[in-house]
């Protein structure tokens, strides 16, 4: 961890030991307090930036490889999408899996909370994107248009648009109420 300006003085704060294999993504909660990291080791390590750095893990089976972490916008859940097709939810505050969501036919890529916790969005190297629904754990649409793999995506802050860019040098923007592709840019 580092603090202070890049531009001028950047200082190391502590080095943040656990993981046995790469380290593929970090995300901190939206408070600053927990730092989430995933690796290729098959787990997520969440640590306890206010408590000595305490860490503890989330583990998974073998295959399990990272590929991004996010929180919630209130930090009681984490969403973990992996090379496996799936995203699992955990809830942070009782430490433990929620569910595993199914349905892409090649890696996650992309993952992201909507502000009001209801919807996760998730892009997947299948070229596609899906909605889901948090509190019923079930897939709500599928949205195609890419035409190669789905890097990125992005509620906006009332939840009625998803941005989403591909590989293939494309940023669209879907209508989330009813899964229409509004432009592409």
């Amino acid at each position: 961890l580092w603090e202070g300006s890049f531009m001028y003085d950047p200082k190391e704060i502590t080095i943040l030991h656990g993981h046995s294999g790469s380290i593929n993504n970090v995300t901190f909660n939206p408070a600053g307090t927990i730092l989430a990291s995933g690796s290729s080791d098959n787990t997520i390590r969440l640590w306890d930036l206010n408590n000595d750095n305490k860490s503890y893990e989330l583990h998974r089976s073998v295959g399990f490889f990272t590929r991004n972490v996010i929180f919630s916008l209130d930090s009681t859940l984490l969403a973990v999408g992996s090379n496996d097709k799936t995203i699992i939810l955990w809830n942070v505050t009782e430490d433990k899996e929620i569910t595993t969501l199914l349905g892409h036919s090649d890696s996650i890529q992309s993952i992201a909370f909507s502000s009001d916790r209801t919807l996760l969005a998730s892009g997947s190297r299948d070229k596609t994107i899906k909605l889901w629904s948090i509190p019923d754990s079930k897939e709500i649409t599928t949205l195609h248009g890419h035409l190669d793999e789905v890097t990125t995506v992005m509620f906006n802050r009332d939840n009625t648009l998803l941005a989403s860019g591909s590989a293939d040098t494309t940023i669209k923007l879907w209508r989330v109420a009813d899964g229409r592709e509004i432009t592409t840019l």
